[in-house]
C-alpha cells in the first residue's frame, strides 16, 4: 500500500511537469519550476513530503511486523517446552 503510494506521487510529479512543459512551452526549465511552485506544486509537496510520511509509515509496520515474529518465536517455543513437559509426564505415568 505504501509502496504504491510512493509510485504514485513519484508517477504525479512527473506528470505534473509534462503537463506544465505542454503548457508552458515558451518557459525555461527553471521558469517552469518556479511557476509551477507559486501554484503550490512542488517538488516538496507533491513527491518529497508523500514520500517521507510513507517511508515513515513503513518503518513503523516492519517494526511491529518484526515484534509480532519475535512473539510468535517465543509462543513457538513454549507450545513446544510444554509439550515436551506433558510427554514425558505421560511417560511417566505409563511406567507407573
Amino acid at each position: 500500500m505504501y509502496v504504491d503510494e510512493i509510485k504514485s506521487a513519484g508517477t504525479l510529479w512527473n506528470e505534473t511537469l509534462e503537463s506544465a512543459r505542454n503548457v508552458g512551452s515558451h518557459l525555461s526549465e527553471n521558469e517552469l519550476i518556479a511557476s509551477l511552485g507559486n501554484g503550490g506544486a512542488t517538488v516538496a509537496s507533491i513527491l518529497e513530503k508523500p514520500m517521507s510520511k510513507s517511508d515513515e509509515a513503513l518503518q513503523k509496520l516492519t517494526a511491529i511486523e518484526e515484534s509480532y515474529d519475535a512473539l510468535l518465536v517465543k509462543i513457538r517455543e513454549a507450545i513446544q517446552t510444554q509439550i515436551e513437559a506433558d510427554t514425558e509426564l505421560a511417560s511417566q505415568l505409563g511406567g507407573n
